[in-house]
């Protein structure tokens, strides 16, 4: 099996995602976890009420630039997020037709999508169905809520490494 593009993960939790070390669960891959603006390294990068998705979705994309110089595997992990600043910008942001508009674009050029859900969260998404028929594969991880990087790292790892080997 040739080595897969890296990965690079977005995270949504209040700090740094490198304590949880998933290069340790993905081994061979090269798994990326950079800080987002206002998150530990970036801390004071940016006003926290100037905090916005676009302005995260740039700083994801000038560290792809910088850092990699191939395609890479975004993992994302929406939850709670950078204290109040960015969930009030994802609720702004995420509500507007001109967001689903452009993922919509994503979706129309043939970007791969991959869910995964714990069980137990599962239902409290709020997926267009467009999204999820368009998702090239769905993984539940059964007795696990939406933490489930954190409830169980070897699962949500595997679960990832299916995913990156094309199972």
């Amino acid at each position: 099996m040739s080595k897969p593009n890296p990965v690079l993960t977005i995270h949504g939790l209040l700090s740094s995602i490198d304590y949880f070390s998933f290069q340790a669960y993905l081994e061979g891959v090269d798994v990326r976890t950079p800080d987002r603006l206002g998150y530990e390294t970036q801390r004071g990068s940016a006003d926290p009420g100037g905090i916005t998705l676009q302005g995260q979705a740039r700083h994801v994309a000038d560290y792809l630039r910088r850092h990699l110089r191939q395609p890479a595997w975004i993992l994302g992990n929406q939850s709670a997020t950078n204290v109040q600043a960015m969930a009030r910008a994802v609720v702004k942001e995420t509500a507007s037709e001109a967001y689903l508009a452009s993922v919509k674009s994503v979706v129309d050029r043939g970007t791969p999508i991959h869910l995964i859900a714990g069980e137990t969260s599962r239902a409290s998404w709020d997926v267009p169905a467009w999204i999820a028929a368009a998702a090239q594969s769905d993984t539940m991880l059964p007795g696990v809520g939406h933490m489930m990087m954190l409830e169980t790292p070897q699962a949500f790892c595997h679960a990832v490494r299916d995913i990156l080997q094309g199972d």
